[in-house]
């Protein structure tokens, strides 16, 4: 046989062995706690829709009208005058109600409160565990306070150690877009279906693994360096002595529609309000710009008097500042509304299906080589002797 037609070189087949035991195991060992963390990413994807069709408060109807922002912050301060409101959250999809988000004191916990955009009218309460809530924290830190999410994060790099080892694995992946062996028994069935999911979502685990990393050295460089996100201003308390102990806030649909003077493409998501007499009104949302969170774009204003203070954009933020703030969208899919959403829900459920498929070929394989290092031991105990002959290897 000609040199170039010979076995791969050992560099190669060994390079290509370590890659694959590399993908299986980190595939296996890890399989079920992924799967818990991705599934609940998954579904944290359409929480606020779970939360939708469960509690009938969360919804409104879909009109034009603009948002009544100072009669909600009546309402609800007149349904509960003991408490602080945080903030007050427009619909994150036509057909929700607004949110108001206050910390009742009584309880000792947050609380949200649901009222009609256009008439302002209190549709209902619920508490901050919603499911929506419970299912981000969950996937966030898994309820494991201090170290949770450095567990779930690290999870980020063994995603990209799938991928590349797949990658190395799977030679000339491109190719694979369309094969589904059905002819050769179930376990090649799955090693196909596994391999074609892996191939179709290659850009979502790509997205998932790179932004899940990306957390992992996040909270490493809030825990161990002075790094912090870009802050709202606050405000000199000498300046706010001739307000006087109480003073009402300024009017909110005024403040709203100052916001858009200053920023004629803002499209209000969320209502800052202030926690200490210091603090600003903050206006956030959504602009031009695509693939960031709404507190990246802000125009903020005085408490009390709802002069501008100042306007914070994301053309303005560095490439740094930015990536902070696109990380968010790009891992749970919510930048472009429930189209973004469900094409995130999609691909979540193949991730999932992936990661289960893979774990279950693994272990199959796992099975396969242990029976066969037991037939090898049962056969190195036999005594010597002459094989049979080849009728009873026929027949026998």
């Amino acid at each position: 046989m000609s040199k170039s037609g010979s076995a791969r070189s050992p560099a190669r087949w060994l390079s290509r062995r370590f890659a694959f035991k590399l993908h299986g195991w980190s595939g296996f060992l890890l399989s079920i706690l992924l799967f818990t963390i991705c599934f609940s990413g998954t579904l944290a994807v359409v929480g606020n829709e779970i939360d939708w069709l469960l509690n009938p408060a969360l919804r409104a109807p879909v009109r034009s009208s603009p948002i009544e922002w100072s009669a909600i912050h009546r309402n609800v301060r007149a349904l509960h005058p003991e408490a602080h409101i945080l903030w007050l959250q427009a619909p994150v999809e036509p057909g929700f109600a607004v949110e108001a988000v206050v910390q009742r004191h009584d309880l000792n916990q947050f609380w949200r409160v649901y009222a009609n955009p256009y008439s302002a009218e209190i549709q209902g309460e619920a508490s901050w565990l919603t499911a929506q809530r419970f299912l981000r924290n969950f996937h966030m830190d898994l309820f494991l306070p201090g170290s949770g999410k450095y567990v779930v994060t690290f999870f980020g790099l063994t995603m990209l150690v799938s991928m590349v080892t797949g990658i190395i694995v799977y030679r000339k992946w491109w190719r694979g877009f369309f094969i589904l062996d059905r002819t050769r028994g179930v376990r090649i069935l799955w090693g196909s279906a596994h391999k074609l999911l892996g191939v179709w979502s290659l850009w979502f685990v790509a997205v998932i693994a790179i932004t899940g990393a990306w957390y992992f050295v996040e909270e490493l460089m809030f825990d161990f360096t002075n790094f912090n996100y870009t802050s709202t201003p606050t405000l000199n308390s000498d300046q706010l002595k001739s307000y006087g102990p109480i003073v009402p806030l300024a009017d909110l649909d005024a403040i709203v529609a100052r916001s858009r003077q200053e920023v004629p493409s803002l499209r209000v998501a969320v209502i800052r309000l202030p926690t200490f007499s210091t603090d600003v009104i903050s206006v956030q949302g959504q602009t031009d710009a695509i693939l960031v969170r709404d507190r990246t774009n802000k125009v903020n204003f005085h408490p009390f008097s709802g002069e501008l203070v100042n306007v914070q954009l994301a053309q303005d933020l560095s490439l740094a500042w930015r990536w902070v703030d696109t990380a968010d969208p790009l891992h749970f899919g919510d930048f472009g509304g429930l189209l973004t959403k469900l094409i995130w829900l999609v691909f979540g459920l193949a991730l999932n299906a992936l990661i289960l498929s893979g774990a279950w070929l693994y272990l199959r394989r796992i099975r396969r080589l242990a029976a066969r290092s037991e037939a090898a031991r049962a056969l190195g105990g036999f005594p010597n002797e002459p094989p049979p002959p080849t009728g009873a290897l026929l027949h026998g």
